[in-house]
């Protein structure tokens, strides 16, 4: 068994179970801050699903694609190494997403607040 075989059998495991831990914890406690900007239960709910899918498949393509830049791992300080480096980038992936995701639901509601049109 290779060094990358042995690499990938670790990785994907430690991305999988981060990917869905916070992927459930953003759409169990987001849910909260959209419905404070979006009182529509429906639409509150089903921006949190999108949220939630749209985050999945980010996180799984991340994944396969780094999987494939992979050089070849020669010795287990190297599988260490990109495993450490690999499972950095996924996380700091996630927290880049998380604030975008809020910022622009942020900037949503206050656009949304600050230019409503008034038919009188």
């Amino acid at each position: 068994m290779t060094f990358n075989l042995i690499g990938y059998l670790i990785y994907l495991p430690i991305t999988a179970f981060i990917t869905i831990v916070v992927g459930k914890s953003f759409h169990k406690h987001g849910i909260h801050y959209i419905k404070s900007i979006i009182p529509e239960k429906k639409i509150a709910t089903s921006l949190n699903n999108l949220l939630l899918v749209g985050y999945y498949l980010v996180n799984i393509g991340y994944a396969f694609i780094a999987i494939i830049k992979w050089e070849h791992i020669s010795n287990s300080h190297q599988l260490i190494e990109e495993i450490s480096l690999r499972t950095a980038y996924i996380i700091l992936l996630l927290t880049l997403m998380h604030y975008i995701n809020i910022a622009s639901i942020a900037l949503w509601s206050y656009y949304k607040n600050n230019h409503q049109i008034n038919i009188n």
